[in-house]
């Protein structure tokens, strides 16, 4: 009775920790801050978004829709359509081109 119950303990302790919900990577900084673009009305500004992965498995991040904000003022938009591998335990780059208005109309 005991061989059978080890192995079945076993395959319930591996289910429960894969089915764990992943946590979200933790923002580190922003490197390489580049104007690729400048106009009167929009900047287009290009930057890598430093990131670390706690999970202990690789992620895939698809696509992302986010508002870039600067002492709570939204200073720019960016959509990022390309796949990135996430490395586990690790840390990462998230290359995003933000456009940032230049010249307020308020």
């Amino acid at each position: 009775m005991r061989k059978t119950v080890y192995p079945i303990l076993l395959g319930l302790v591996v289910v429960i920790i894969s089915c764990k919900k992943p946590k979200a990577p933790e923002y580190v900084g922003v490197e390489n801050i580049e104007v690729r673009s400048f106009g009167l009305k929009e900047t287009r500004l290009g930057v890598k978004v430093k990131m670390f992965n706690p999970n202990n498995q690789r992620l895939q991040v698809r696509s992302a829709d986010l508002d870039l904000f600067v002492n709570n003022e939204l200073l720019g938009h960016s959509l990022l359509d390309s796949i990135i591998d996430i490395p586990k335990r690790d840390t990462f780059f998230i290359p995003l081109e933000v456009n940032v208005q230049t010249l307020s109309t308020a």
